[in-house]
């Protein structure tokens, strides 16, 4: 008889043990938050504060995330006060111009040389002594380069110099056109010239 009644009750025991178990396990919707336990539920959980203040506050450690969530996807109407730990008055707004954008090493664009090309188109024709043509920069501004494009079979650029001491502000082109056949033929002159162009 007692031993009936002893495995009755243990019986009992085990049934309660099991039960508890599983409602741990699987919450029901309105059961209490269970701290420090998995608290899993096929809905929605939802926080509201009808007073003033935050629905809910967060409380970690020293260096310990107050929040911690299970993947990257974006979450909506997040607004985060800081961006890496820097405030947003740490970068450049979308129509803001950087404080040493307006110079390179510190000097502004006044302090470095100016240039230009002009750029000359010019008609040849047959000439047995060869053909000049000189270029003039703008105002006291110094020729230093010169290019021509445009030249056919018939038309060969001997030489491209500086005009004379006295005048470095002329590039000389020194073209050889004995073979040219069509007096409408053009050649472009790119001179490159130190200076504002003023």
């Amino acid at each position: 008889m007692k031993s009936h009644l002893f495995a009755g009750l243990l019986g009992g025991i085990v049934v309660a043990v099991l039960l508890a178990g599983s409602s741990a396990l699987a919450a029901q919707v309105g059961d209490p938050l269970k701290l420090g336990l998995l608290n899993q539920v096929a809905a929605t959980t939802r926080l509201k504060n009808t007073a003033n203040g935050p629905a809910l506050n967060l409380v970690s450690q020293a260096g310990q995330p107050p929040l911690a969530v299970s993947n990257t996807v974006k979450i909506t109407k997040l607004n985060a006060d800081r961006l890496d730990g820097l405030d947003s008055a740490s970068f450049l707004g979308v129509n803001g111009v950087a404080v040493n954008s307006q110079t390179l090493d510190g000097m502004d664009s006044s302090d470095f040389l100016q240039a230009y090309v002009t750029v000359t188109e010019i008609p040849f024709t047959q000439n047995v002594n060869g053909v000049n043509a000189t270029i003039n920069c703008f105002g006291d501004d110094t020729a230093v380069a010169g290019a021509a494009s445009g030249l056919d079979l018939e038309t060969e650029l001997i030489s491209i110099a500086p005009f004379a001491t006295a005048a470095p502000q002329a590039i000389t082109y020194r073209f050889d056109t004995t073979g040219v056949t069509d007096p409408s033929d053009l050649i472009t002159l790119h001179t490159l010239c130190l200076g504002d162009g003023s």
